[in-house]
């Protein structure tokens, strides 16, 4: 039997000038004839349901004409821009061997006024905080790994994705 990764949700929050709601991110895997397949990014702000292969490039799905009423999207692409995208990670953190249930939060900020890296990683672990500014999720976890204490390693799904 093959064993694949299964659909999961965490939660988050989207903020732009309007104000800042909460929302549910969801990973889901799909399947494309002929390739190893790949998993997409989905959630709702404010009623209007979007998707993406990142955080970075969501947008609305199917595409919707009130959307920019609603939503701070790109004038050229529709995705998301001039907004905050947070979420709670769940993740796994191994200590000597012995596996225990933690959490990364994640914040993207897509304003145009940003001037440090636009994504924020933190972990907090036996009362120490782990935080690194970086471009993505794959070199920001990394970043974090490096940055644990001997004998301790991270399992993070988002580098499945």
């Amino acid at each position: 039997m093959e064993d694949r990764m299964r659909a999961w949700s965490f939660p988050g929050s989207y903020e732009d000038g309007r104000g800042r709601v909460a929302i549910k991110w969801r990973i889901e895997p799909y399947e494309v004839a002929g390739w190893a397949g790949g998993y997409e990014i989905s959630t709702v702000v404010r009623g209007i349901p979007l998707i993406g292969g990142d955080l970075d490039c969501m947008e609305p799905d199917p595409p919707d004409p009130w959307a920019r009423e609603e939503l701070s999207l790109d004038d050229r692409f529709d995705a998301l821009t001039r907004c905050r995208l947070t979420g709670k990670l769940p993740c796994t953190v191994v200590v000597s061997g012995v596996r225990r249930a933690e959490v990364v939060r994640f914040t993207l900020d897509l304003t145009p006024d940003t001037q440090r890296d636009k994504l924020r990683l933190s972990l907090t672990l036996n009362g120490a905080a782990y935080e690194t500014d970086c471009h993505a999720f794959e070199t920001g976890l990394q970043e974090l790994i490096a940055a644990l204490p001997e004998g301790t390693s991270l399992v993070c799904c988002y580098t499945c994705l």
